[in-house]
């Protein structure tokens, strides 16, 4: 299991104008993650979240709410999953929140929790009331329609790591390794993640379309799919030097080196990245 708790964006239109020959769309950008606490950027405002040495993991935009999920810790040392809104603290009981979506008034996290000491398993809360999903983790979700979809990883045999997701509780399994995004278009269902097979001694990233693999990178922590346009953020290797990374229909874009891009986000023509560096979590837009 490999996965990291990183930092992840989501871009708003907040107004529109037009011209004869163009059209101008300025966006807010908000940025999850932690950084002596769990914190909420906003086009590069930092608000720091309360919680005993919390973390966030995904932010989420509805309307004028903003939604934030992560983790709290208790002061008998229980890990707690949560989420804010509008900065105002939700528990919703022992686990990890790390992916959050919102649907009218209804609040979904996707995480997982301890079902004993040594296992974890994957877990939805709606609107607080836990749905266990069985052994493993989840890491993010969408809705599309009715349908609720959760990508992670199940337990196969020999307590290996199996690349999944679930819609609307049941179980797909994709195959050894990891899903950690998920995007849903029509009847497509893109999960991005890693896959156990290895090149050159190390994982490789992937993306799997309708249970397809399509191996790329390294790892790929977030996608997002627009038409017949798949964007892609992740990590890259090259020799020995491991470079933060975007695709767009598996063409790659460098980024820092020794970086994760840990999420993706289009507007208009315009492709937001964010990086985890060693010094907290940054925002690259690319034209």
């Amino acid at each position: 299991m490999k996965h990291l708790f990183v930092p992840v964006l989501v871009i708003l239109l907040f107004n529109f104008s037009c011209k004869k020959d163009s059209a101008v769309m300025p966006v807010d950008v908000y940025v999850a993650g932690t950084a002596n606490g769990a914190t909420l950027w906003k086009n590069d405002v930092a608000t720091t979240l309360p919680g005993n040495r919390s973390v966030a993991n995904q932010v989420f935009v509805n309307g004028n709410d903003v939604y934030v999920t992560g983790t709290t810790l208790s002061s008998d040392g229980t890990l707690n999953a949560v989420y804010w809104k509008n900065g105002a603290l939700t528990t919703l009981g022992k686990g990890t929140g790390m992916g959050i979506y919102v649907l009218n008034d209804d609040v979904y996290v996707a995480g997982f929790f301890a079902n004993n000491p040594d296992f974890y398993d994957a877990a939805i809360w709606k609107n607080g009331r836990l749905t266990d999903l069985g052994p493993g983790q989840a890491f993010a979700i969408t809705i599309s329609g009715n349908d609720v979809y959760v990508a992670g990883y199940s337990i196969g045999n020999a307590n290996t790591p199996i690349a999944s997701y679930w819609k609307n509780g049941m179980l797909t399994t994709l195959g050894g390794g990891e899903g950690d995004g998920i995007a849903v278009q029509g009847s497509d269902v893109y999960v991005s993640g890693y896959s156990n097979v290895l090149i050159n001694g190390i994982y490789s990233g992937c993306y799997w379309k309708n249970g397809v693999i399509n191996q790329v990178g390294s790892q790929i922590y977030d996608l997002h799919v627009s038409g017949n346009t798949i964007y892609m953020a992740g990590t890259l290797t090259k020799g020995d030097v491991t470079f933060a990374a975007y695709w767009k229909n598996g063409t790659p874009t460098l980024l820092d080196q020794f970086a994760m891009a840990t999420s993706v986000a289009v507007s208009g023509n315009d492709i937001y990245v964010t990086e985890s560096l060693n010094d907290g979590p940054t925002d690259r837009h690319s034209a």
